[in-house]
């Protein structure tokens, strides 16, 4: 039955996002509902930051990649997703489940890119429904936001506050919003540092961003607090202001017999340098070529733990492309080559994953082409779109913990 009168607009903007909230929230939480909780450093180090300092106190027995100085402990990770932990570790100190927060802001992150498609002006409603449930449920944000360990969690807050920025860069853009939104989201991943010529690009290009030195002196200042807090978070822990810990694991996984890498498969004493040009091929094939892994035991076929080729995970994602080269898709595009290139030289993987972790860390950027380039709703794209889904949802319940 029709209704005779149609909410409002401004209430149908309003409802429609809690609607997509508490359905995605919902479909995450029974897909690992009863999490073991494990791999959640961030919880340990905001309840160090609660008791005023940055070494761990009593970390749980599963948290690996520690940092040992003077005999205290530490963590490698960015700071940002402890921040945001903090209120909750106040109340429920160390029980508080990572995993769930992770649910929280992975449908938040559904919202987002919603929002950001209505200021794309991305027209028809359904398009930019399945565009968010494809984003949503089709893509490694899925397995990511379910499982919530550490590793998958960083890139989850990242996500969002790359997600906010670029709905601040095309709506209001306060530049001192959208500084301080980037400097969160690399301080929770730092790969996402070089998504800058992004925002760069458009206080030249837009006549509203003049005059072009004010706007970029307010974006740093935005930015400026969560990098000072780094340099002296890292000076007081190591030493040097650079040095955020990532060198003594990297050493740590050189050192040691771990298969980190599936080169250590066949060659257990492989070894590249933490950054290195020869990391490149590695991530390459496990972004493009990686296929599951065949057994004559059932399931019979199961996904990599060293990861899974993105065509196969989401291939939807070849509607990008299809975008017209504006300036738009080709500072997007920009962005994603500039942020993938650092996880490439990488000397991991992403190793254990489902599909190619690292693709979150320019996500929010590759939606943009996808967006544009995906104009008409057809079986091959809904083909397509249900693969990614049916995929995701495999991986999603692979990876639980």
């Amino acid at each position: 039955m029709l209704l005779k009168h149609p909410l409002p607009k401004r209430q149908s903007q309003f409802y429609l996002p809690v609607i997509i909230f508490i359905v995605v929230l919902t479909v995450y939480y029974f897909t690992n509902a009863q999490t073991a909780n494990l791999f959640r450093h961030f919880v340990f180090i905001a309840d160090a930051f609660l008791h005023g300092r940055f070494d761990i106190l009593n970390p749980s027995f599963d948290l690996g990649d520690r940092v040992i100085v003077d005999n205290k402990i530490y963590f490698q990770f960015g700071p940002v997703p402890a921040l945001i932990l903090l209120p909750l570790v106040y109340v429920w100190k160390t029980n508080v489940s990572q995993t769930y927060v992770s649910m929280v802001f992975g449908a938040f992150n559904a919202v987002l890119v919603f929002i950001l498609l209505g200021r794309l002006k991305i027209s028809g409603l359904i398009r930019k429904l399945l565009l968010t449930v494809f984003f949503a449920l089709g893509t490694v944000h899925f397995s990511a936001a379910v499982t919530g360990t550490t590793w998958f969690f960083a890139h989850i807050i990242a996500v969002f506050f790359l997600l906010l920025g670029l709905i601040e860069n095309f709506g209001r853009k306060r530049p001192f919003l959208m500084g301080l939104y980037f400097s969160l989201a690399v301080f929770s991943r730092q790969p996402t540092f070089l998504s800058f010529p992004f925002i760069l690009l458009f206080f030249k290009k837009d006549v509203s961003y003049r005059p072009f030195f004010r706007k970029l002196l307010l974006f740093i200042l935005g930015a400026l607090p969560l990098f000072l807090f780094s340099a002296y978070y890292n000076f007081a822990r190591f030493g040097n202001i650079f040095d955020d810990g990532r060198n003594f694991i990297y050493r740590q996984y050189i050192r040691s017999t771990a298969q980190f890498t599936y080169a250590r498969i066949t060659n257990p004493g492989f070894t590249t340098g933490m950054i290195d040009f020869r990391n490149i091929p590695l991530n390459l094939y496990t972004f493009l070529f990686m296929p599951p892994e065949i057994s004559a035991r059932f399931p019979y076929v199961a996904p990599s733990p060293y990861g899974l080729s993105v065509i196969i995970t989401s291939p939807f994602f070849i509607y990008a492309f299809l975008a017209k080269r504006n300036f738009l898709i080709k500072v997007s595009w920009l962005a994603v080559l500039l942020v993938a290139i650092v996880d490439f030289l990488w000397f991991g993987q992403g190793w254990v994953q489902f599909g190619y972790r690292y693709v979150l860390d320019f996500i929010p950027f590759l939606m943009i082409p996808l967006a544009f380039g995906f104009k008409d709703i057809s079986k091959f794209s809904i083909s397509l779109l249900f693969w990614s889904v049916i995929i995701n949802t495999w991986g999603a319940y692979y990876l639980r913990f």
